[in-house]
């Protein structure tokens, strides 16, 4: 459906409509929206008040190391940026502010914490229907992305209550994305640095977003350089905040240092480790992804002797710099192609990277939707198909992030289905995780077949 002046083209059939009836069908598209983030957030606060995690207490422990203890939580959560100072921190000042007039509640404090992840998803929720309107014109099709996404049990769950910032992080990657394919350089630039700021990993985008403002539909050399700039120039100033940390460590002992920045990137979390030393938490991590892949058909142990837990440096490292000089050589013309390959990016980064944990799924469902349900890139059964294996993994792996949740928030249930787990045995886990991966190289191997496609115009 493409709307003109006073017409609407649907399949292909220009409809003449009058001023008042095109108002009216705005007005319906308004409320049906209205009624998508009234449920959503609905829905969010209800599992908020109802539902508990340990992730949200140790969010609340890097605070009180803050305000209480005095100490730096980046020494202690190393898996995310310094935008952890500029979302939580306010939450956790505003629970003091409460806490100094004498109203002390623990309901307050976690709603506080919550609150940024409400705001993150109903943005995205924004972006994503503007993103998909540019692209398609097509109301419908912008609302199935959009609310596929908003209202999904993966987004839900690992926003509400497993409380992953992974989602959040990827709600500044959707802000870029769009500012990127309206024209809005330095905000599309900032917010891919404060992306990277929450967690490392938006940082594997910049490339794409340059080579396609140099080489792409509207080739600009002055564009590239300022969003480099404006980039760069952001992630200085966001991360000054970790020198206080990693300077007094380095001038202490560099290798200690070395050893701090590695963790990030999954350095040393498994090193030194095989497949049958690995129980309950270490082996929930592995199981997305090759490792284990490799350890169910009995390679594990033997490259892990030879390459010591960086096998995904073996595969991702060169996966990516063939996709930047694929890119190069052959740009693409519309900014649709940053969304196949942000998917391609997170994909395979989800299979190589060996801390592959089930919420990472985040960092790619919101650009799968946009594929499937605006580009027609993809089945969305691959998707879906993807992200119910994922929630069922989680569950049935070791007892996964499920088990906290329940603990945390219905203790009876917990101890039932704890002890009732028909399918929790290693087999069925690896055999899910197994099809987890496959289904997301089937999808790699489908947006690639699908970049540099020029059959479908944006404005």
């Amino acid at each position: 459906m493409h709307k003109t002046a006073n017409s609407i083209i649907f399949k292909n059939r220009r409809i003449v409509i009058s001023e008042s009836d095109s108002n009216m069908i705005l007005d319906s598209l308004r409320e049906r929206d209205k009624a998508v983030l009234f449920l959503g957030v609905a829905v969010r606060v209800l599992l908020g008040v109802y539902t508990s995690h340990g992730d949200l207490a140790q969010f609340q422990i890097s605070g009180d190391f803050v305000f209480i203890g005095g100490f730096n939580p980046m020494v202690w959560n190393t898996l995310f940026g310094p935008g952890f100072y500029f979302i939580f921190l306010p939450s956790y000042s505003g629970f003091l502010l409460f806490n100094s007039l004498g109203f002390y509640n623990q309901f307050l404090l976690d709603f506080l914490f919550r609150l940024p992840m409400i705001v993150g998803d109903v943005v995205a929720f924004i972006c994503l229907r503007r993103i998909s309107m540019a692209i398609t014109h097509n109301e419908n099709r912008s609302f199935v992305a959009a609310t596929a996404y908003f209202l999904n049990p993966a987004t839900l769950y690992y926003g509400f209550p497993k409380f992953t910032i992974d989602s959040l992080m990827i709600t500044f990657v959707l802000l870029s994305f769009l500012h990127l394919s309206e024209g809005k350089i330095r905000r599309s630039a900032f917010y891919l640095a404060f992306a990277t700021s929450i967690k490392f990993i938006p940082i594997l985008l910049a490339p794409f977003y340059i080579i396609y403002l140099w080489r792409g539909r509207k080739p600009s050399f002055s564009n590239a350089a300022k969003f480099l700039k404006v980039f760069l120039l952001s992630s200085s100033i966001l991360f000054a905040v970790l020198l206080s940390v990693y300077v007094p460590l380095y001038v202490s002992s560099p290798a200690a240092f070395l050893k701090q920045i590695q963790w990030p990137f999954g350095g040393g979390l498994l090193s030194g480790t095989t497949m049958s030393t690995l129980t309950g938490q270490d082996l929930r991590n592995v199981f997305f992804g090759f490792t284990g892949i490799l350890d169910t058909v009995g390679l594990w142990a033997s490259l892990d002797a030879i390459l010591h837990q960086h096998v995904f440096l073996f595969l991702f490292v060169p996966l990516y710099l063939f996709l930047i000089g694929r890119e190069l050589l052959r740009p693409s013309k519309t900014s649709m192609s940053v969304n196949r390959y942000t998917i391609l990016v997170f994909s395979i980064l989800l299979l190589a990277n060996p801390i592959g944990q089930p919420h990472f799924l985040m960092w790619v469902l919101p650009f799968l939707f946009l594929a499937c349900y605006t580009l027609y890139d993809l089945p969305s059964y691959y998707v879906n198909l993807l992200w119910m294996i994922n929630i069922a993994t989680d569950y049935f792996v070791g007892g996964g992030s499920s088990l906290s949740f329940l603990a945390n928030s219905f203790p009876i249930l917990a101890n039932a289905l704890g002890a009732s787990r028909p399918l929790s045995n290693l087999f069925l886990q690896s055999a899910l995780g197994v099809e987890y991966s496959l289904i997301v190289v089937v999808i790699i191997i489908i947006v690639y077949a699908r970049v540099g496609s020029s059959n479908r115009q944006e404005t």
